[in-house]
């Protein structure tokens, strides 16, 4: 399946990248690839091989990669003797042999690794996964940002108190009895508070809808990302 869906994105990468440079013309720029997880690594290092050459309609593209669990590496086991496994692994999502020494890791077979290697930018899901991935050394010369899936609750409980109280000219109990029709007015000022924060940041407009529907998700709880308090 992977190596399926390695070779098949990178079709439709460059045949959409080649649409969008026609219809661009001028103001056309290199894009961003963007992978997630052991299922995306054979598609990173595809993307690479194309990024490298220069007739690709892929050249100039920033390669982005972001890892979001220890469990998912896309462990493929040792090497095997005179590289026997990794040889097979790497011809069967179509790696070319330059990039191999990238998905070798103490002796193993790790994707993840592959692909943050190969990558321009790489990021975990929390700081405790980066933390983890740099005190072990997974990758000593990838640079690991962590973009936090997670919630920081005591802030968030302090700004939902904060609202409440200019709101409704009293203290807020328990967060849990909030009426919804409260829960909405608070929403829309938090948002009003963000689009403020914005625009000191230099924003010449809001861009946030104060009456409009947030969605969120939270996906699977596992303890890397959050707990399951959140």
């Amino acid at each position: 399946v992977a190596a399926y869906f390695g070779f098949f994105y990178r079709t439709v990468m460059k045949r959409e990248e080649e649409n969008r440079k026609n219809a661009l013309g001028e103001n056309y720029k290199p894009p961003l690839v963007w992978g997630n997880d052991a299922q995306c690594c054979g598609v990173m290092a595809l993307a690479r091989a194309e990024r490298d050459n220069k007739e690709s309609t892929l050249k100039g593209a920033h390669l982005s990669f972001t890892t979001h669990t220890f469990a998912n590496r896309g462990y493929f086991g040792p090497v095997g003797e005179n590289n026997c496994n990794l040889i097979r692994i790497m011809n069967l999502l179509g790696v070319p042999e330059k990039y191999w020494s990238a998905f070798v890791r103490d002796g193993y077979i790790d994707m993840t690794s592959g692909a943050a290697r190969l990558s321009d930018s790489v990021n975990t899901v929390s700081r405790k996964q980066k933390f983890v991935l740099d005190r072990d050394g997974y990758d000593p010369n990838v640079k690991y940002t962590a973009i936090t899936n997670a919630d920081d609750l005591e802030r968030a409980r302090s700004i939902i108190k904060k609202i409440y109280k200019e709101l409704y000219d009293k203290e807020l109990e328990d967060i849990a009895n909030i009426e919804w029709e409260q829960a909405k007015a608070i929403k829309q000022k938090a948002v009003e508070m963000l689009n403020d924060e914005f625009v000191k940041l230099g924003l010449n407009k809001p861009v946030l809808g104060p009456n409009k529907p947030i969605a969120s998700y939270a996906g699977r709880l596992v303890l890397v990302k959050v707990s399951a308090d959140r």
